[in-house]
């Protein structure tokens, strides 16, 4: 199932949406160390909303997977905050996130945002421990870097915002990856030569092959 609309305004929309909410939310957490309540549940509500209409035109599979993608969201980082791993902002971040997304794009995004947090602390870490071997660093006092990462150590909205923004331009430029859309199992089902010659001279009443295909149904005829 695929979080994204078919029309590519929707898609522009959902885009756009997407990358604005979590540079808000990115920018907000840095300089306040929280992520207000307005924001998150804004943008689940619209996310939320937008997926109905979409399921009103395209499907409601929309649906299941924005509330698929809440869930999953939600899930995997009220566990991080079980276990003193991230704030409740952080919680309310993935799960709106999620809702726009769906369960696929969600968990990607929290993959590769741990790992930027990852390599953000280790950088944070190795910093301090050159500071501390160097004299000349520690002699004067915290430098403009160390004081930066003093008053700003790693907040997850920002590796969050960057992390969706590459998980976003890879949709882009591989709009046919599985990371969107989950393979589908080939029907095949088998039919005499003289039984598909009969649904070629109907094809005004029937779906063509090519359309049988993209349902991921086979049809098999036997030679001879």
């Amino acid at each position: 199932m695929s979080p994204f609309p078919e029309s590519q305004l929707g898609f522009a929309l959902l885009i756009g949406s997407v990358s604005l909410f979590v540079a808000i939310a990115a920018v907000w957490d840095l300089k306040t160390r929280r992520i207000p309540n307005w924001l998150t549940f804004s943008m689940f509500g619209a996310g939320l909303f937008f997926h109905i209409v979409l399921s009103v035109v395209d499907g409601w599979h929309h649906l299941s997977s924005s509330l698929l993608g809440f869930l999953g969201g939600f899930t995997v980082m009220f566990v991080l905050f079980a276990i003193g791993g991230g704030g409740a902002g952080d919680v309310k971040l993935m799960a709106a996130l999620g809702s726009w997304l769906g369960f696929r794009l969600i968990l990607a995004i929290f993959v590769l945002s741990a790992a930027i947090v990852a390599v953000m602390l280790a950088g944070t870490m190795l910093f301090r421990m050159l500071k501390k071997a160097l004299p000349q660093l520690s002699s004067k006092g915290p430098t403009k870097l160390g004081h930066v990462l003093k008053e700003h150590s790693v907040t997850f909205a920002g590796p969050v915002a960057l992390a969706t923004w590459a998980i976003l331009l890879w949709c882009v430029l591989k709009p046919d990856s599985r990371l969107i859309t989950a393979p589908t199992k080939t029907l095949s089902v088998r039919v005499s030569s003289r039984d598909f010659s009969q649904v070629q001279d109907q094809t005004p009443r029937v779906r063509t092959t090519q359309s049988l295909a993209k349902s991921g149904i086979r049809i098999v005829v036997p030679c001879g």
